[in-house]
């Protein structure tokens, strides 16, 4: 289904795809985080480091609000009956719907001395994900993400399977070195306990999974996850002479993940910046890119395509164990993507023109009923304080889908928001009995200010370089702010220019600039143009011209999609941060055949940009085709210059950089 609206109406375009499983997920946002422990609790049978986890990920993503809740599972008899407490959080305050849960299971955890197999404590604990408890809203109500270690991450696998069975789409799946109960292990002397097997079923958009396979217990890699495994962990729980550090250090090492500080402290152990240094790899940035980046809350990088559902048009890799759905009566949005044109908008702050048209993407399923879908412009991240704006447009009704998924896109013109608006978006989606919800990772700001990056300055002598502008409005003229900044993120110089309604211009910008950098344009109207890049040969007045695109959206992944560097050919990259933080970049060059070179690691201060030959990104080797990829922690605008000069020829081109994010 298309739709395309303004707040205030809504026209129907009509174009409904069904898909049998799922479409492409973005990561991030907020909803609720479960976390559960192994048979291994801390000292006094209290499991210490689920509290320090849920305390990082308050103090570091969520700022410092405490929307907690504890569930408890004792004994009664031979019942297990799980209780909520404490679980005061209040939704209807607070900035953000994150509710960060901790499952302690402590009390009858230990199998050896009569606890159940896990999957006994999953049936329990499901209900009290489903279901309202002390008179708050259902967790299952928001996104879930389960993490659990060892046995504890099996049993995650469990709850994820029972929550499925009754409709709920689980967002997110992590076991940190999980280790089901088998034949295999020690068990009591007149019975077996055998746990459930770790799995992935095809109620999970994604799933990570971190082991250790250097001493017992081991983790067990999980089919359908992205696996990631460790050999020997030194340092952390090994400084403690605790028992099985290595199977500890993975629940240590993905706090470290959380928390990015140079001494992470989970109440146990303590991980030091020796121990990033050892535990990640390269381009796991000592913990930046991996474990709890993944997660909606931080969503720092791209989900892996092993631990995404297989569906081709969900474009994972990852296998799902098929589920019965017979049960299943909740309603679910899978997805919520905002996209400006083709691209879209990731985690973090996006400045919108108003009047820009937005296309929202949403993958709506329920197995057994017909549900209404209804997309809000919310103030905040929390669905339950009465802080949206409005509602875009009117409510979107839907048959039951059975085992299929409904894709659909909403175009938003956005001619009547405010300027200055700060905007989350999100699904509500309702069968009558009842609802979820779904925020897009984006914070939308809308501006009458349109911003566009040129990410190469050249300088004279020897270069020199040009504006082609066009104001794009038809009936206020354009206020234009040119400014050059250096490579260190100095302010060179500035430029004013004043366009009229669907007036145009072109002139020199720089000229007595001394120093390379980069070109931002601020225009109150919408412009289109692009920048002229000359170069003189030797002193005389013959000069090549490269023409250098404007860039409004930025992306923290580019493609340069040809290289060349050689004795007759040279490409220079150039990349711009045009961001109030030092970014960190990383440049792989590809060869023709799929080989990828070992990454070129840098950093560009805020404001700054930087020139880097192909030669520097392969290592001192010619090569003649391939591509480079650029990826980085903030959003960058890059560019390339191709050229043979130095042969006495002539070619001289610009190549643009393409976004590959999605």
């Amino acid at each position: 289904m298309h739709i395309i609206f303004k707040p205030a109406r809504i026209i129907v375009i009509a174009l409904i795809l069904l898909f049998n499983l799922f479409f492409c997920q973005s990561a991030f946002a907020d909803g609720v985080t479960i976390v559960t422990h192994g048979w291994n609790p801390s000292i006094g049978y209290k499991p210490v480091w689920l509290e320090s986890f849920r305390n990082a990920v308050s103090k570091n993503h969520l700022g410092n609000e405490k929307n907690y809740g504890k569930i408890t599972v004792t004994q009664s008899g031979s019942r297990l009956v799980a209780t909520c407490d404490p679980w005061n959080f209040d939704l209807s305050t607070g900035s953000t719907g994150e509710i960060l849960i901790i499952l302690d299971w402590s009390k009858v955890g230990d199998y050896l001395t009569g606890g159940p197999p896990t999957q006994n404590v999953a049936k329990v604990v499901v209900d009290k994900i489903l279901t309202s408890q002390n008179n708050k809203p259902p967790l299952a109500e928001l996104p879930v993400h389960l993490v659990g270690h060892s046995r504890g991450g099996g049993m995650v696998c469990e709850i994820a399977r029972l929550l499925g069975e009754k409709g709920i789409i689980v967002d997110h799946l992590t076991a940190l070195d999980p280790h089901p109960l088998t034949t295999s292990d020690p068990q009591p002397l007149f019975s077996k306990i055998i746990d459930t097997a770790a799995a992935i079923y095809e109620n999970v958009v994604f799933a990570d999974v971190y082991l250790q396979n250097s001493e017992y217990p081991t983790g067990e890699p999980v089919p359908g996850s992205y696996n990631r495994a460790w050999g020997t962990m030194s340092g952390g729980y090994h400084n403690n002479v605790s028992f099985f550090p290595n199977h500890r250090n993975i629940y240590l090492m993905y706090q470290g993940t959380v928390d990015l500080s140079s001494q992470v402290n989970n109440g146990e152990a303590v991980m030091t910046s020796r121990e990033r240094s050892v535990w990640f790899a390269a381009e796991e940035y000592s913990g930046a890119k991996t474990g709890f980046c993944f997660s909606r809350i931080k969503g720092a990088v791209d989900r892996t395509l092993s631990g995404l559902h297989n569906n081709k048009l969900f474009k994972g890799t990852g296998i799902r164990q098929n589920l019965m759905w017979k049960e299943a009566v909740w309603p679910n949005i899978a997805d919520l993507k905002i996209c400006r044109g083709d691209s879209a908008l990731d985690h973090g702050n996006h400045v919108i023109s108003i009047g820009t048209e937005l296309n929202l993407h949403y993958v709506s399923f329920d197995y057994d009923s017909s549900y209404t879908v209804t997309i809000h412009a919310d103030s905040d991240r929390n669905p339950y304080n009465n802080n949206d704006y409005f509602a875009l447009g009117s409510s979107i009704r839907h048959i039951a889908t059975g085992g299929l998924f409904y894709k659909n896109r909403v175009t938003w013109d956005t001619s009547d928001v405010s300027n200055g608006m700060q905007a989350y978006i999100y699904t509500k989606i309702s069968d009558g009995i009842r609802t979820r919800y779904f925020y897009a990772p984006a914070c939308l700001i809308f501006s009458n200010i349109q911003k566009y990056i040129i990410p190469v300055f050249k300088p004279g002598p020897g270069h020199w370089s040009g504006l082609g502008i066009t104001n794009l409005n038809s009936t206020n003229a354009a206020k234009v702010t040119i400014t050059i900044f250096n490579q260190k993120g100095a302010v060179l110089a500035t430029q004013f220019k004043t366009l009229p309604a669907r007036g145009q211009d072109a002139f020199i910008v720089g000229a007595g600039v001394t120093d390379n950098g980069w070109i931002e344009i601020i225009s109150t109207r919408q412009l289109a143009g692009l920048n002229f890049l000359g170069e003189y040969k030797d002193s005389s007045t013959d000069y090549y011209l490269g023409d250098v695109p404007f860039v409004q959206m930025l992306s923290n992944s580019l493609l340069i999609p040809h290289v060349a560097q050689n004795a007759t050919w040279d490409t220079d990259v150039y990349a711009a941060n045009p961001n109030t933080v030092t970014t960190t970049i990383s440049y792989v060059y590809t060869s023709k055949t799929g080989i990828a070179s070992t990454p070129y690691v840098t950093t560009i201060p805020a404001n700054g940009s930087q020139q880097i030959s192909v030669t520097d990104i392969t290592h001192d080797i010619d090569v003649q085709g391939g591509c480079v990829t650029i990826s980085s922690a903030q959003g960058l605008a890059a560019f390339a210059l191709y050229n043979n000069l130095k042969t006495g020829s002539y070619s001289y081109a610009g190549i643009k950089a393409v976004d590959i994010s999605e």
